[in-house]
């Protein structure tokens, strides 16, 4: 909220918990400490707009620790932010989701910060599962074309981006919401199977860890042979 200080946006979600306002005001000061601010004493008293994007993103996550959540839901936390100041943030909330015993479920587009921020990675498309698994395997060996195209969309040195033609399909709803008819990424997918366009994919199990594929052509074998593109 730009019209108080960061401190009390901290410390008021501790007075609603039990806190006195000195102790939730020393706790402020100490999150802020822990989340990186320098001079936290000081920056207590700053408005949102006397601080940088980074230093924004680091108040915001100390809020979203201070009661030490379970379950810590990072939506797009680096979406706005420079790849110094991104990489500075993953590895706050490693850290932190580390010391405090908290789950992290983080919500991105950027493949990369998945990639490392996480154990476990779930991939969607159109509102639905593609994949799921653990990351690094996800990432090696990716299964779905889905998840291959998005791993061909970061730049490598020395390797062009590949380019897909297709449409993105739009949503069909029917009189009882959105359909389920036929996989979403039917209308993107290089070679795709007649009946993806109007079944939904099932559910293969791969290997021992229970890695799941939604695609009616993949087979475990072949997500076992897929060399992939790693990050």
């Amino acid at each position: 909220d730009p019209l108080y200080i960061v401190g009390e946006q901290i410390a008021e979600a501790l007075r609603e918990h039990g806190y006195g306002k000195s102790e939730a005001k020393a706790e402020a000061i100490e999150l802020l400490r822990s989340v990186g601010i320098p001079n936290p004493e000081k920056r207590y008293n700053s408005y949102p707009h006397q601080l940088s994007g980074g230093q924004k993103q680091r108040v915001a996550i100390a809020i979203a620790i201070a009661l030490r959540p379970k379950l810590l839901v990072a939506d797009e936390p680096t979406s706005a932010l420079d790849v110094s100041t991104q990489t500075q943030i993953i590895e706050l909330l490693n850290s932190l989701t580390r010391e405090y015993g908290t789950s992290l479920l983080l919500i991105t587009h950027d493949i990369g910060v998945a990639y490392d921020a996480s154990d476990r990675m779930i991939v969607m498309y159109g509102g639905r599962v593609m994949e799921a698994g653990k990351t690094e395997e996800v990432v090696s060996a990716p299964a779905h074309p889905y998840t291959q195209y998005l791993l061909y969309s970061v730049p490598m040195g020395g390797s062009s981006i590949k380019i897909w033609s297709g449409n993105v399909r739009t949503t069909m709803r029917s009189g009882n919401g959105i359909s389920n008819k036929g996989c979403p990424f039917y209308g993107k997918c290089a070679s795709p199977a007649k009946k993806c366009s109007y079944e939904p994919p099932g559910k293969v199990i791969v290997g021992k860890e229970g890695r799941e594929v939604y695609c009616w052509k993949i087979t475990e074998e072949e997500v076992l042979m897929a060399g992939g593109r790693g990050i």
